[in-house]
């Protein structure tokens, strides 16, 4: 019969590995609602990386873009539908340096709210964590329960 750690690690395993499938597909959802979205041209008013006053030793990207739709003018702030997430500093400098202010570039926005506008269209973060991360979890309980077992045996 397992024992507790070992019910307790499949148990854990399951949860992490159903939340991260429900984060997976809320971004496939949002991603595909995006695909829809209309391109325009905007020009870029800001670019900057900035200290995070957060987190130490951390940047912070701030950007900001102009665009028209039906002679209205937009002010957008999000560089990426999916966030502000880069994986370091470096990384964010990099994305800095695509959009020097001045430049005239291609915005997605929502027809439906032009308020509701990105540079990029891709989600940040790794596509496929939800399923290494139910994998990982839900082998780690077994391996969990079948070292138990076996030491049970000796």
């Amino acid at each position: 019969m397992p024992d507790l750690k070992s019910l307790f690690g499949i148990f854990v395993g399951a949860i992490l590995g159903i939340w991260c499938a429900w984060g997976a597909i809320q971004r496939y959802r949002v991603l595909k609602q995006a695909s829809a979205w209309r391109a325009g041209y905007c020009r870029i008013l800001e670019s900057l990386v900035l200290p995070n006053p957060k987190v130490r030793d951390a940047t912070a990207l701030q950007i900001r873009y102009e665009f028209m739709v039906s002679s209205c003018c937009f002010e957008g702030t999000r560089a990426r539908l999916g966030g502000d997430i880069f994986w370091s500093n470096r990384a964010r400098l990099a994305f800095s340096k695509r959009f020097p202010p001045g430049v005239k570039i291609p915005v997605y926005y929502n027809p439906q709210n032009p308020a509701e506008c990105c540079l990029e269209r891709d989600l940040a973060g790794p596509r496929h964590f939800a399923v290494l991360a139910t994998f990982f979890w839900v082998i780690a309980g077994v391996l969990l329960w079948l070292e138990r077992a076996y030491f049970d045996l000796l």
